[in-house]
């Protein structure tokens, strides 16, 4: 055989398994990095429950006891906010009862009605479980400003627009509307609750007009 030929070939052959070799190795990186990427996601996520398990096991030390007298309804009274960015409640959810959990954050209209922001609204399912604690939070994580709601055992996180979240950090003047704040709130079956809801009517440095976020619960 023409060892000119026998070169050639051997080459080619050569080449084309390097070929072969660099597509698998670029293959195994690839779901390496994916792989690694979906871990630090999943160990920021339970991170930031933590924190707000830990955070509301506080809180349900500081409430006060909560009177029920028609264990069909549900019963609300706030804690008063000693922290900038947290709102506490001690609450009466019957059990077994579903609610779906509100979260929304864009912009506000004159009357303080929050429309979420596309990407920037969250809603999750949750059961009644009797006597329980309510805590909203705003907090800072690794990767973006959140807004954090844990009901009993139940949590939800979600991003703040950089809007908002620039007025958590100027603290401007702001209206908010708190249920429970003045007492006892009993609230009838079938009816929304709506938690806290806060606006900032002045436009910011972008002009971007008003901004808020609400945090309420509809039957199910």
């Amino acid at each position: 055989m023409d060892q000119s030929y026998l070169m050639k070939t051997l080459f080619q052959y050569s080449i084309g398994n390097l070929l072969v070799a660099c597509v698998l190795v670029a293959l195994v990186l690839t779901v390496v990095v994916q792989h690694a990427r979906q871990l630090a996601a999943e160990a920021q996520f339970k991170s930031e429950i933590a924190q707000l398990r830990n955070r509301l096991h506080a809180a349900e030390l500081a409430l006060p006891e909560l009177p029920v007298d028609d264990p069909k309804r549900v019963y609300i009274l706030a804690e008063p906010a000693y922290a900038y960015g947290r709102w506490t409640w001690r609450a009466y959810v019957p059990p077994g009862n579903r609610y779906t959990l509100h979260i929304d954050v864009g912009t506000a209209d004159h009357e303080g009605k929050i429309t979420s922001a596309s990407g920037y609204g969250q809603i999750g399912g949750l059961m009644g479980t009797g006597i329980t604690t309510i805590m909203v939070e705003q907090f800072d994580s690794n990767v973006s400003p959140l807004l954090g709601v844990s009901v009993g055992k139940a949590n939800s996180v979600c991003r703040l627009t950089p809007e908002v979240d620039r007025c958590f950090a100027t603290r401007p003047d702001y209206e908010e509307e708190r249920l429970g704040v003045s007492g006892v709130v009993e609230v009838q079956p079938g009816e929304r609750i709506d938690l806290v809801r806060r606006w900032y009517p002045q436009p910011g440095p972008d002009d971007v007009g008003p901004v808020g976020f609400s945090v309420w619960l509809e039957p199910q």
